[in-house]
């Protein structure tokens, strides 16, 4: 599935580089005529109905090059640079023929590009070959296992069967000796002094347990004691900051803020905000919709001046918001959204929401997050679900596609929605959220004095990040006041921020030529981007390898695949048909979160807070508690289950990675051997998991790794960082 994602995303990008060919022939270039003898018509004036005579040639720009005027060609040189021009005025018939040739020679190696991708998938290819090869040799295994327990099982059987026959005899046997009966009795009683010290055994682990948790629970205390001291000092910095902004709000003056801004940055408060993958600027207008009914993204844009810069990221399985007042230092605080609404009206303490949305059977938006997770629960216990729409992995669903405003998408059950309209829901309840938190900062803030940055994957087509102004605009956000960044640049841009601040490591990533791999690990997907760092300062994307699926959902499905081993497959699949969403989706909660705070060096057992359905469905299928069964298996000792708790081993834990760390780092050697890769010297992880960072470690060990010191807010913060930055 996965490598017919990526070679549709090959063909999607030549359909495109096609396209662009046919528009230049449309608004006068030279791939337009093939009568040479005419003059030769500036490709930029075309797009306005202007036919003025081109004087230069750049091989540089679109497929096959541009024509330009004397005047586009000074706008050109504004914002491109190292670009090879050519002045054609008069140009003789021999420079014609050096300029087929150098067009012949571009589309050659654009053509190697290509073989240079194909061999790529074949090796890919290949990977999976040898993943499914793993895969059928492990089923080989679990059949010779099951055979082996099937044979076991008729033994015993057997056994059972020969020691009854047994006792009939000797119930038959009159002649039995008193001495026989009384050693008889003396083994019964050794068994049942046997089975009261098993019985004590038992006490006592149950006695251990409880100090554990009496331990763990003195640790929540005095953990919620900090947690208190730390609220009491916020509250004190919120009177002061109250304090200041009253002050500030006397002193503030609009027009001298702007003309400050102008000073510093000499674009008369232009601020460029998004940088293209070819490093070029273009124009743009809110109606640059063309024929053809697709979005397409601008680059520069006028981003006035707003005393507050808000962030949001809203990714595959989770979202989240921060902001900062551009009074204060950047360096001092950047505020995360830490408490979410939840189905019940109270607050969820965590500092992703998760990323489903929930609309009625009329398509009116219901809730988001987990309200929308709880709300949606409730209507699935209650068969009221099925004409509801209810939408999950959000990102997932703009890849790779050419979208329109009339773009449709899925929700769980099949049933089709405008993505517009699902997004711009999202969005407008973000935005709501945050201006209801902004207020108990201190003054009133409105909507009119935010900054907002809105990030986006790397991997996105023009037309995505295009759709996802146009969903911002849906929720009154203007265009004055938007900025989009993608993923990879605001990791980067909060690592820069945070060793400037702490000095964490000696690594240079401003230096011109640094090649940094980003590995952003979500929860289903990991994405890979390697920048380039330009002799201008920008950065500049050579390799982009998104939507890989080995994220933290491949670690929980390793967990429900344990869980199947422990219970059997009649009993996980009974639970699984029953039909238990609230306990399943507590369940996926309690995984994450103790899989991401995970130390690899940390021994002992881990404790997961577990729904008591599972256990009863066992209880009535097998009549015994999993404990007993688990008493019996290969899992004794290393596995408790006590009511609604599970105790794992940590050994045991750590192996769930195994399957996650093996592709990824497999995918990032593929990478390393591309010749646009190679040379790369720095890995960026944003990815919290421990066991993921110290497997990236262990198998590069020559490559300079970095970890932000909030690798899950990396990219959060990285965008208010950016925002405040322009």
């Amino acid at each position: 599935m996965k490598l017919t994602f990526l070679l549709n995303n090959a063909i999607t990008n030549a359909d495109e580089r096609m396209a662009m060919s046919r528009s230049f022939k449309e608004c006068g270039s030279d791939e337009a005529r093939d009568d040479d003898d005419d003059p030769d018509i500036c490709s930029h004036c075309a797009t306005d109905g202007k036919l003025q005579p081109a004087l230069y040639f750049c091989f540089n720009c679109g497929v096959y090059g541009r024509y330009m005027c004397g005047i586009c060609l000074r706008q050109h040189n504004r914002f491109v640079k190292n670009h090879e021009i050519e002045k054609i005025a008069n140009r003789s018939a021999c420079n014609r023929l050096d300029y087929e040739n150098k067009k012949t020679m571009k589309v050659e190696k654009d053509l190697k590009s290509k073989e240079a991708e194909v061999m790529l998938l074949e090796e890919q290819v290949n990977e999976y070959s040898k993943v499914n090869q793993c895969h059928q040799e492990r089923i080989k295994d679990l059949e010779t296992a099951c055979q082996n327990l099937e044979k076991e099982k008729n033994q015993g059987e057997k056994m059972a069967t020969r020691n009854l026959e047994h006792l009939q005899n000797i119930l038959k046997d009159k002649t039995k000796t008193a001495a026989d009966e009384y050693k008889n009795l003396l083994a019964k009683m050794d068994n049942l002094q046997d089975r009261a010290q098993e019985n004590d055994l038992k006490v006592k682990s149950l006695q251990h347990s409880n100090e554990e948790l009496h331990k763990e629970n003195a640790a929540l205390l005095t953990e919620l004691k900090q947690v208190k001291s730390e609220n009491e000092n916020l509250s004190k910095e919120l009177i002061g900051c109250k304090n200041v902004l009253a002050v500030e709000g006397e002193k503030f003056d609009h027009k001298t803020k702007i003309q400050e801004c102008e000073r510093d940055t000499n674009r008369k408060g232009s601020k460029l905000i998004f940088k293209g993958k070819d490093d070029s600027y273009t124009g743009y207008s809110r109606q640059g919709e063309i024929a053809d009914g697709k979005l397409h993204s601008g680059d520069v844009r006028t981003i006035e001046y707003k005393p507050v810069v808000v962030a949001i990221e809203i990714g595959n399985t989770g979202s989240c918001c921060a902001y900062a007042f551009k009074h204060e230092s950047i360096r001092r605080r950047i505020y995360a959204i830490d408490e979410w609404y939840c189905g019940s009206g109270c607050k969820k303490v965590s500092i992703e929401n998760r990323s489903v949305v929930l609309f009625d059977e009329n398509k009116k938006f219901h809730s988001f997050g987990f309200e929308a997770d709880d709300a949606y629960v409730i209507l699935a216990e209650n068969g009221e679900h099925t004409k509801w729409f209810y939408f999950k992995n959000l990102t997932m669903k703009l890849r790779g596609s050419d979208i329109t405003r009339d773009f449709e998408i899925d929700d769980d059950k099949g049933k089709k929605m405008k993505a517009i309209d699902v997004f711009g829901a999202v969005i407008q309840y973000l935005k709501d959220y945050l201006l209801d938190q902004l207020k108990t900062r201190g003054p009133e803030v409105q909507n009119n004095d935010i900054h907002w940055v809105l990030t986006v994957p790397a991997i996105w087509t023009d037309s995505a990040k295009q759709f996802m102004r146009e969903a911002a605009y849906s929720a009154d956000i203007a265009e004055s006041q938007l900025t989009i960044i993608t993923e990879p640049e605001a990791a980067i841009v909060y690592f820069q921020m945070e060793n400037q601040i702490e000095q964490l490591t000696t690594v240079d990533i401003s230096s011109p030529g640094t090649k940094c791999m980003v590995i952003d690990l979500g929860g289903n997907t990991a994405d890979f981007t390697i920048l380039e760092r330009q002799s201008d300062g920008g950065l500049s994307e050579i390799k982009s390898a998104t939507g890989i699926a080995c994220g933290e959902n491949m670690v929980i499905e390793e967990f429900h695949e344990l869980l199947r081993n422990i219970t059997g497959d009649a009993v996980y699949q009974k639970w699984i048909v029953d039909g238990h969403p609230g306990d399943q989706t507590d369940l996926q909660n309690e995984i994450e979160s103790k899989t991401r705070t995970l130390k690899t060096y940390s021994t002992g057992k881990v404790t997961f807070r577990f729904p008591d359905s599972l256990p009863n469905t066992f209880k009535e299928i097998n009549h015994e508690s999993i404990q007993q069964a688990i008493e019996r298996s290969q899992y004794k000792g290393r596995i408790t289950w006590l009511s609604d708790k599970i105790r794992i081993d940590k050994e045991i834990v750590k192996t769930l990675f195994k399957p996650c760390t093996d592709r990824i780092v497999g995918l990032v050697n593929l990478l390393l051997k591309e010749p646009g890769v190679q040379g790369t010297s720095i890995f960026l992880i944003v990815a919290k998991a421990q066991i993921v960072q110290k497997a990236i470690k262990k198998a590069f060990p020559t490559v300079n790794v970095i970890i932000p010191k909030e690798p899950d807010l990396a990219v959060l913060k990285g965008a208010v960082i950016y925002g405040h930055q322009h």
